[in-house]
């Protein structure tokens, strides 16, 4: 699991740095999509130091590393399915 949890752990630490729940709930669904969307090709942001970067302007700075570890753990459980 990474460092910001999975599930309710990632709200609740979201919750704690200082995000009311809706807007903590906002960003947790646009992290996953965007992990999604960057894995399925659909959106090429580059990879690494230069995709966290763009993903810090569009959302704010932090989340380019939340999603980088999102994708990280989508395709960790892709790979142990195999």
């Amino acid at each position: 699991m990474n460092k910001y949890g999975a599930g309710d752990t990632r709200m609740t630490n979201l919750i704690r740095a200082g995000y009311y729940p809706v807007n903590a709930n906002n960003k947790v669904v646009k992290v996953k999509q965007l992990a999604n969307d960057i894995i399925s090709g659909k959106i090429n942001y580059g990879k690494n130091e230069a995709r966290i970067n763009k993903i810090d302007v569009l959302l704010g700075k932090g989340y380019g590393l939340l999603v980088q570890d999102e994708i990280n753990s989508l395709l960790n459980a892709k790979s142990k399915k195999w």
